[in-house]
């Protein structure tokens, strides 16, 4: 039962996360094209605010989501009303600070970047419209975890899709009609003011009981929430350093271009992080309920299995993604920048790290092993930031890139082995099936470097290609790996009779018979 609610869910956010990168990807040439290399990087910055932003909740999202998962079980209703109405109230109060703080500060903080004379107007618009879509956002990630808490994530999809299709719309509108910078956050305010609407909608069609209302706003349930939440967002705080400081720390001490070519390639790096959230994100909930009933034997074999599969699709990701990135540059931007395939090649490894811990990182956060999370993303955080700084101010853009990669993997090994010293697990069962996963795709690896060097698209220069000739190697690729290496993980034995039970009823007929160990 909980193998089938995790997939299930895990399927629903799946759908969601890959249609929010598919139109994401699709848009970034587009408004790249529309504002050009300087106009981009503010907007690139505009979004790092925002992710700032989302740190000031102090976490309560992350305790929304453990609370309710645990009052659900127990039908607590007014419980349940005092979780969400509180945390809409804090997040509220502290998205008007953040917005008459930034209104208070916008010409300092427009002053301290790169921004040219002929910027500034942008800059300004940014600074005096974005923090309106900052509250919104503030209070939608309260819906969301709501929708979580209750483990409803199709309701979530749902709100995203429909809110995708009008946000493509009027991003082009605004773009087509030369509005720029002004058009994109104002339309990005009516989008997520509308998607906020949905949100609520949702949240009452799930729980009928949902009552809104100032009585249920309680200061004891914030403290109660807030020391799990605190350790949860301090945690993120080295998700913000790794992925987000880098672009302002390029603002202060490089032209505005390194931004948007750290952006270019860290949005495809990134796509290892996304694949990650998109398997791990219905685990937090599943083991929060676990913890809550004391079926720690349901959790460990979680975090086993969770990891086996995660490094199985990770992986290929990983490798192919660098096998073939200057394929997807090609495809995605209609060219291939020396700068973005750097910053692909390096911040992959780093991202790729983190991505082998991610059922550690939620497994633990469910059963309240936080403090150590805690205070090795503050370290992290700390780390990279330093390390960045240093290293742009030497060696300039490669050096934020660097920085952040080897931090990255120090604190992602570092919380691995704090892990298996705390709950006592045995080392050298993990490392053996990691190499056992890394040696099924070395084979599909080889098949698919033979066919590029063959084919002539191991080379940057790419200036004959178009977009149009490189789908067809590209999917190659694809096609070459994927056949290789269901072939590779039946001859390295990976799955088997327990993996069959969890897995095979979500599997074609085929995949059961020849993948599976009997």
């Amino acid at each position: 039962m909980i193998a089938k609610r995790i997939i299930k869910n895990t399927s629903y956010n799946a759908i969601g996360r890959v249609w929010f990168i598919l139109v994401n990807f699709l848009l970034t040439p587009l408004i790249l094209s529309y504002l050009g290399d300087q106009r981009f990087a503010l907007w690139v910055l505009f979004w790092t605010f925002a992710s700032w932003f989302s740190f000031m909740d102090m976490g309560l999202a992350a305790s929304v989501i453990r609370d309710v998962a645990g009052y659900s079980l127990e039908d607590d209703a007014e419980e349940i009303n005092k979780t969400l109405c509180s945390s809409l109230a804090f997040n509220f109060i502290v998205g008007l600070l953040v917005l008459l703080l930034v209104w208070g500060t916008a010409d300092w903080l427009v002053s301290i970047l790169h921004v040219s004379e002929a910027l500034q107007g942008d800059a300004l618009a940014l600074a005096y419209i974005g923090p309106i879509a900052f509250m919104l956002l503030g209070m939608m990630s309260i819906f969301d975890a709501f929708l979580r808490g209750l483990q409803r994530y199709g309701l979530i999809v749902i709100a995203s899709l429909i809110v995708s299709f009008i946000n493509v719309l009027t991003v082009w509108l605004v773009l087509y009609y030369g509005y720029g910078i002004y058009g994109l956050v104002a339309s990005a305010c009516l989008v997520y003011l509308i998607q906020l609407g949905l949100l609520l909608w949702f949240s009452r069609q799930a729980f009928a009981h949902l009552s809104l209302r100032f009585s249920y706003v309680s200061l004891a349930k914030i403290r109660q929430m807030l020391p799990f939440g605190l350790h949860v967002q301090i945690a993120r705080l080295a998700e913000l350093a790794s992925y987000q400081t880098d672009k302002i720390i390029l603002a202060v001490l490089t032209p505005l271009y390194f931004v948007t070519s750290y952006e270019l390639g860290s949005k495809i790096a990134s796509l290892l992080s996304a694949f990650s959230a998109l398997l791990m994100a219905a685990i937090f909930p599943s083991v929060s309920q676990m913890h809550a009933n004391k079926d720690s034997a349901r959790i460990w074999i979680m975090y086993e299995r969770g990891s086996k599969y995660l490094w199985m699709a990770s992986t290929p990701l990983f490798l192919g993604l660098c096998l073939v990135a200057p394929l997807i540059i090609e495809l995605w931007l209609g060219y291939v920048s020396p700068d973005v395939y750097q910053a692909l090649m390096i911040l992959a490894l780093g991202y790729w790290s983190t991505v082998n811990v991610a059922v550690l990182y939620n497994i633990g956060f469910g059963i309240g092993w936080s403090k150590p999370v805690m205070y090795i993303s503050l370290l992290q955080a700390v780390s990279n930031v330093a390390l960045s700084w240093i290293l742009a101010s030497t060696i300039g853009f490669v050096g934020v890139l660097y920085g952040t990669s080897i931090t990255l993997m120090a604190t992602s090994a570092l919380l691995y082995f704090r892990f298996s010293y705390d709950f006592d697990r045995v080392k050298r069962r993990d490392f053996w099936m990691f190499a056992r996963v890394l040696s099924a795709n070395v084979p599909p690896a080889l098949a698919c470097l033979g066919y590029l060097y063959a084919s002539g698209h191991l080379v940057l220069d790419m200036a004959a290609e178009s977009r149009a000739t490189v789908i067809a190697p590209l999917l190659i690729c694809v096609a070459i790996y994927g056949s290789v290496y269901l072939i590779s993980i039946r001859l390295a034995r990976l799955l088997d009779r327990t993996d069959l039970e969890w897995l095979g009823a979500y599997c074609p007929a085929l995949i059961r018979k020849y993948l599976f160990l009997h």
